[in-house]
């Protein structure tokens, strides 16, 4: 890069000038935003069934709703809170769903598809998923004189011209009250014509109130009219016949009116308002938007009547303007610092070109944002922050390397030159390393990984700009800029430290054990420092905002909850902090705030959004309104609650109690609310159970409903009609549809009811009213009955401390019948906790393999890395000596530190090399290393410790931890990098392993011990049973000698080298005469030695066609492997639905046995009593007598299952299984299903490669023939004679043509030729017996899930019958007999279902086999790489 740089210089000025321009404009035009875009993974479903009782609607309503969205792959969890008339389902996708509009779409079509199931009278569900957009302003009418409806109008003017602003998303009224007809019936007028009110609902809503169009055909064509009638207004309405004698005006008064009783309201300043709340699209700038926002609002100001005042509630953009300048501003000052040190230790030269290079990074990295379509925010900008260390880094490393070679003597383009291409390859290392470290945070799944997201992709960015620039750029400046620096000029004011360092080094490499062991040492008490500093993943937000939640009594109407809400308004309005405030009444407000949690309808809660003079007054009034609304507001609960930062996670502490039934949990979650009361630092506790309150329920008279013409509709729609209202139609009003309600309104006492004829019925005639206890609320998770129990803390204490101290204490008040777990931030940590565990893991394996490719040797590799957990010691150390408890950030600090010592240590071995090529011995290698590398390391870290300190000191409370975990950690590092990691190779390399004898014990006791007591999974089972089959082992022994066969064939190819040597001994001497003498030739002693070397050339053929017919059989033998892979994972599949079908068959076997055991010992009882015949009693024995032996072969068929399984497994014990839902699907044709069955079934692919071996082996043959060319070389050292020299060398070509062999490669040929012909034909019949596989599974699962389907509905209809048959026989109104073939019914269809859902399963698996779909499962993959890559694999 460098040498192209240099040959190039023209290119690469404008190159550098375009990044340049680019980052400026970059920087201007990449949207702005307050916090990273969170999308919120969570959305609402309302159910109301207007009339049912909070049991009915969990059992009947919520139950099936939950049952049906759980169904879904992707929902995580659904949590329920039933009331009386309405279900409210919050339903969670799960971290791992990518398209969550894919996904909102599934969830409505899966709950319109069990519509048909919920129970009548449930109105149309409303499905909410919009939570997750945030508005950006919200502006509120504030008009006190006026009515509702002139605020109103006023809202809707403003509302209508921000529409028309293209960035905008949404605008959105709030609290105004949408106006209604309201049709009020007389009962004296409805008695005198005898009209029954359903008559007039009907005539209501068959008459459409909505301007309809006409047409008018004419020719071909058609000509259509806009209106066949004039809009019916107030007079036409009341004009309405309803029969033939009356008229609507007769029997009822119509008049606008508002909701009665409100449903939602809004305040600001305890004033009434409507407010306007504004959303913006994906992608825009929120501060360009703002501002054209407010020119509009502008406009509409100048226009306000006298009195009115349209006031800005919530202001995001420039709160986005404050927090982007804070952190610039941070930015800003770390640059500075980082310049002043600079210059300080670097002298004018250099500290100018590594200047230089910060700003042009930014900007580079500023266009690299834009061009992957990243945001401007905080988490981006604190990335820069963070990389402003590493970046200085590499230009301290290259400009210091530069500076060596010129003290060397080197010319100036020379030296930049080498300079940069000596340290290329090891900064290249260096950066992928941090690059490896950052990038898993940008995989994080969640909320948690949207947040950081960008902290991953642009520190990586702004790392790879760093290094692209630094070493083209940079070595081009140096080249031009840099001069020679003296010696004692570099090294002044350093050879203190120098010398220091160098002792303890030399002091460390002595006794690598003891040094390695201290370190150890100290990282593992630093580790044990974290329980004691306590866990809180993410602080409050510093914000001049918090909110306030006011509750009140369950049922309390919105009126009640609004004089409660105006004693808070009234406190607040006397606090000089206080700048403004606006309350939502029925429901929380708009999401203003990207992790706030909006609360749904509920009367009786409000909130109240304070806007406050600063962030400490936040802080002051919190903490002032926890202590005043302990005692001064007595009949509502107050929590005052500042701002978040992260996903949202509700109340710090949070408990979860399940139980059987909702009513046993309260007795116990009032034990666990006074518990956490009695905790340090808990202010405020409570739990979700609605309060016990009295209700009315009408038992009604059957009989008299009949004679009176009336059914139990028209019953439910008169008493709807009288107490409630019903909406049976709309009005039309320009772009409004206004609801038209007809209602009676009377009070219950008085309450009448009409017959068929239009009689007037009193209620008590038809019904006896009773009073009961009622429940008012009740709250579910994933479909088990739940209370949580809610605390909040102050300040003085965490809540991971106090969840610590109180959890065994609490478990120990649950009965065993219960479940107790912990929701809240504790649940978030210990799940954000296992994902950091997996990104720290995936850091360190890359980490691994990029210095594994750098070094190629495992000691230096673990050497780099064990500088990793080394360097705990110095970031815990940092958040101990500050007072910060561990947080996200920290964790991220210790990332981030991870990074920066890898670098060092890479970096210093690099060095250490260099001084190993100049003959120096290890130790005294390393020892140079680190005196030449403590000048770059010192300084790298005084220069990241500069760009941190603002952030330490001025980033609020989100970013000190990781600021200070970075700062110490680093300080730490200049040791560590020097001595530590020194002596941990120098260990590491006189270090042998020795296996202790207990060694064994122990792993079985941690690990076979362990997991024999937990159930076993699938996925378990199928890798366990991967991990026992033999004929994998054999199947793998097969490739192996498939490889070893592809290198024999291709040794021809291979040069053939060898060495020669003999010796002898010859007797007598030789003489020679010749004229000019006799000359003595002694031989008797003989010796020579030398060397041969043999090179194939070419043979046309011959090796090629042998290694490709050796490949293929290696192939064949690989898709053997895929075969038997196969067939292991689905007998592991279908052993484990044997063993599950057995379990469950066994559970409907012990329940027929206790019904029928309950129904022989009534029977006795009947008997005795003399109330039933004695064949009633034989019968029911006779029906026990038969399930007991359905229980005995039950029992038996699981005893073989789990036997069978348990072989399978090699467990040493019995095996207990968990059993997943599931929910199966076949969305595969039946031709898709063939092409793929074809395309991958293993066997069909062996037959193949089989036959493409065969073939080439006949190739091979005929080869056989072919000439062959060849290169020898001999080399001969000998004793030297008269007759001969000492040395000789032979070098020559050789062909060698063979004519005829006899035939015998032909009839070879011909061999493997009809091998081949006889494997197609195998092939061929193989993929008939595939395609009737396919074809006969693809029928039979088509039936198994009609089967199931079936048996599901059958199942249900049994078990209703079975309950209504024994009903019937306890109100003596059906025989004995008749609830006994109920009970045989009901334990039929559950069989018939139970083996319907696992023959489904069990022909699940046995249909991915026979597509040839490989398992899901690392575990012991097939060798020689995918089938794709197979694929692709060339032939001849």
């Amino acid at each position: 890069m460098t040498a192209f740089v240099f040959r190039h210089r023209l290119l690469s000025v404008l190159l550098w000038l375009a990044v340049l321009a680019w980052g400026l404009f970059a920087y201007g035009a990449i949207p702005r935003r307050e916090d990273p875009d969170v999308p919120v993974r969570f959305g609402q479903v309302v159910a109301a069934w207007p009339g049912a009782s909070t049991e009915q609607v969990e059992n009947l309503l919520a139950d099936r709703l939950e049952r049906t969205l759980l169904a879904l792959d992707d929902v995580q969890k659904v949590e329920s809170r039933c009331r009386p008339g309405l279900a409210i389902l919050k339903i969670q996708a799960r971290d791992s769903t990518a398209n969550l509009t894919v996904f909102w779409s599934q969830v409505r079509d899966r709950l319109a598809d069990g519509r048909g199931a919920l129970p009548e009278g449930v109105l149309p569900l409303q499905i909410n998923d919009h939570f997750g957009d945030t508005s950006i302003l919200i502006y509120a009418v504030i008009w006190p004189q006026a009515s509702e409806r002139q605020r109103e109008d006023l809202a809707r003017r403003l509302r209508d011209s921000l529409r028309a602003l293209s960035p905008l998303a949404e605008v959105s009224l709030l609290g105004h009250q949408s106006e209604r007809l309201e049709v009020r019936l007389d009962s004296g007028q409805l008695s005198r014509y005898r009209i029954n009110p359903s008559l007039v609902a009907q005539r209501l809503s068959q008459r459409n109130l909505l301007p309809q169009a006409g047409g008018l055909s004419e020719g071909p064509g058609q000509r259509w009219l806009t209106e066949s009638a004039a809009p019916l207004d107030l007079e036409s309405l009341r004009q309405l016949p309803i029969t033939d004698r009356s008229k609507l005006a007769d029997l009822a008064s119509v008049q606008r009116s508002l909701p009665d009783p409100a449903v939602f309201r809004v305040r600001v300043q305890a004033q009434p308002a409507v407010a306007v709340s504004v959303t913006m699209r994906k992608g825009e700038d929120i501060l360009r938007t703002g501002r054209r926002v407010e020119r509009e609002v502008e406009k509409l100001r100048a226009q306000l009547p006298a009195g009115c005042q349209l006031v800005k509630v919530n202001d995001l953009p420039t709160s986005v303007v404050g927090r982007i300048a804070e952190f610039n501003h941070n930015l800003r000052d770390g640059v500075i610092l980082i310049l002043l040190i600079t210059f300080a230790f670097m002298g004018f030269r250099s500290a100018a070109l590594v200047g230089v290079m910060l700003p042009l990074t930014i900007l580079g990295t500023y266009a690299a944002m834009q061009l992957c379509g990243r945001d401007l925010q905080q988490m981006s900008i604190t990335a820069l922050i963070i990389a402003l260390g590493l970046v200085v880094d590499n230009s301290v490393v290259v400009v210091d390397n530069i500076e060596h070679q010129l003290s060397q003597g080197l010319a100036a383009e020379e030296a930049a030159q080498r300079g940069a291409d000596q340290i290329r390859l090891p900064l290249l290392t260096s950066n992928l390393t941090t690059v490896a470290a950052f990038l898993p945070l940008a995989g994080l799944p969640g909320g948690k990984g949207d947040f950081i997201r960008d902290l991953g992709l642009v520190t990586s960015l702004a790392t790879l700009v760093s290094l692209l620039l630094n070493l083209s750029l940079l070595p081009f400046l140096c080249r031009y800029f840099l001069r020679p620096v003296g010696q004692q000029r570099s090294a002044r004011g350093l050879s203190w430290l120098r010398s220091k360092m160098t002792a303890a080094a030399q002091r460390g490499l002595r006794h690598p054990g003891r040094t390695t062991a201290l370190a150890g040492m100290l990282s593992l008490v630093a580790m044990g420092l974290l329980p004691v500093l306590g866990v809180q993943f993410f602080p409050s937000a510093q914000r001049s905002q918090f909110v306030v939640e006011v509750w009140t009594r369950d049922g309390t109407a919105l009126e009640q909850t609004g004089r409660s809400v105006a004693l808070v308004e009234k406190w607040l309005g006397q606090q000089p902090e206080v700048v403004q405030q606006i309350a939502y009444l029925g429901a929380g407000g708009p999401r203003f705030y990207y992790n706030v949690d909006p609360e749904p309808g509920l009367s009786n809660y409000a909130q109240l959004v304070v806007n406050t003079r600063g962030v400490a007054d936040t802080e002051k009034l919190v903490k002032r309104l926890r202590i005043f609304s302990r005692d001064h507001f007595p009949q509502a609960r107050v929590v005052p609650r500042k701002l978040e930062q992260g996903p949202p996670v509700g109340a710090p502490l949070a408990l979860r109690l399940q139980g059987p039934d909702a009513e046993s949990l309260r007795p116990v979650a009032d034990q666990l609310v006074a518990l956490l009361q009695k905790q340090s630092g808990v202010w405020l506790a409570y739990h979700d159970m609605g309060e016990l309150a009295p209700e009315v329920k009408l038992n009604w008279d059957s009989q008299r409903l009949i004679e009176l013409g009336l059914t139990h509709q028209d019953v439910s729609q008169a008493t709807r009609i009288s107490l409630n209202g019903l909406t049976v139609t709309h009005l039309r009003q320009g772009d409004r549809e206004i609801p038209v309600d007809l209602r009676t309104r009377s009070p219950f006492e008085e309450l009448t009811l009409f017959g068929s004829e239009g009689q007037v019925i009193p209620l008590a005639l038809l019904a006896q009213p009773r009073i009961q206890p009622g429940v008012w609320r009740h709250s579910r998770y994933n479909r088990m009955p739940t209370c949580n129990i809610y605390g909040f803390v102050d300040e003085s204490r965490l809540p991971s401390k106090i969840l610590t101290d109180c959890l065994p204490q609490a478990r120990s008040l649950v009965p065993l019948s219960m479940q107790l777990s912990y929701g809240g931030e504790q649940e978030e940590v210990d799940k954000s906790l296992r994902e950091l565990a997996l990104v720290f893991a995936s850091a360190v394996l890359g980490q691994l393999l990029i210095v594994a490719w750098e070094f190629n040797r495992l000691s230096l590799a673990l050497s780099v890395l064990a500088a990793v957990p080394l360097s705990l010691f110095g970031g815990i150390l940092g958040l101990a000596l500050t007072g910060n408890a561990f947080s996200f950030t920290a964790f991220l600090g210790l990332i981030t530190l991870g990074g920066v010592v890898t670098n060092h240590a890479i970096m210093f071995f690099e060095y250490t090399r260099a001084e190993l090529g100049q003959g120096q011995d290890m130790t005294t290698a390393m020892i140079r290393a680190g005196s030449l590398r403590m000048r770059p390391i010192l300084l790298t870290i005084l220069l990241s410790i500069g760009g941190l300190l603002p952030l330490a000191i001025g980033g609020g409370n989100l970013w000190p931890p990781m600021a200070w975990t970075l700062i110490f950690g680093l300080l730490y590092s200049l040791p560590l990098a020097l001595v530590v990691v020194p002596s941990f190779y120098a260990w590491l390399s006189g270090w042998r392993w020795r296996r202790p004898a207990w060694l064994p014990v122990l792993l079985w006791l941690l690990v076979g011990g362990s997991a024999s007591a937990e159930p076993w999974t699938l996925a378990q089972v199928r890798q366990r049973a991967l991990q026992l089959q033999p004929q994998l082992d054999q199947e793998l022994a097969r490739y192996r000698q498939a490889e070893a066969r592809i290198q024999e064939m291709s040794a021809p190819s291979l040069p053939h080298l060898g060495l020669q040597s003999s010796a002898s001994y010859l007797n007598p001497t030789v003489q020679l005469n010749t004229p000019g003498g006799t000359l003595n030739g002694s031989v008797a002693n003989n010796w020579s030695s030398g060397a041969y070397l043999e090179q194939q050339l070419v043979n046309f053929g011959r090796t090629g066609w042998a290694v490709e017919a050796a490949q293929q059989s290696r192939l064949a033998v690989r898709q053997d492997y895929r075969s038997s892979w196969q067939r292991s994972w689905e007998e592991a599949a279908l052993r484990f639905y044997e063993l599950a079908e057995h379990q469950a068959q066994l559970e409907v076997a012990v329940s027929a046995v206790r019904v029928n055991r309950q129904g022989m010992e009534d029977a006795r009882r009947r008997q005795r009593a003399g109330s039933s015949p004695r064949f009633e009693l034989l019968r029911a024995e006779s029906d026990f007598q038969a399930a007991e032996l359905q229980e005995l072969e039950a029992r038996q068929a699981l005893a073989v299952a789990r036997a069978r399984l348990q072989a399978l497994l090699e467990s040493p014990t019995p095996v207990e299984i968990q059993v997943e839902p599931a929910s199966p699907n076949l969305n595969l044709l039946l031709p898709e299903a063939l092409l793929e069955a074809l395309g991958q079934r293993p066997e069909l692919l062996s037959l193949q490669q089989q036959a493409r071996a065969a073939s080439s082996r006949a190739r091979q043959e005929e080869s056989q023939l072919n000439p062959n060319l060849s290169l020898p070389l001999d080399y001969l050292h000998q004793n030297p004679t008269a007759f001969r020299p000492g040395v000789s060398f032979q070098a020559g070509l050789m062909l060698s043509i063979p004519l005829y062999d006899g035939g015998q490669s032909q009839a070879r040929g011909q061999q493997a030729e009809q091998e081949s012909q006889i494997v197609l034909s195998r092939l061929r019949q193989a993929e008939r017996e595939v395609k009737v596989e396919v074809e006969s599974l693809y029928h039979r699962l088509q039936t198994d899930r009609l089967a199931l389907e079936v048996s599901q509905s059958r199942q249900i209809s049994a078990q209703e019958s079975e309950r209504v048959a024994r009903l019937r026989y306890q109100h003596g109104v059906a025989s004995q007999l008749e609830w006994l073939d109920a009970q045989r019914q009901r334990t039929s269809a559950e069989q018939d279902r139970v083996s319907a859902e696992y023959r489904l399963r069990a022909d699940l698996a046995r249909w991915s086999r026979a597509l040839g779909r490989d398992p899901e499962c690392d575990c012991r993959t097939p060798p020689g790489g995918t089938l794709e890559q197979e694929k692709s694999l060339p032939s001849r």
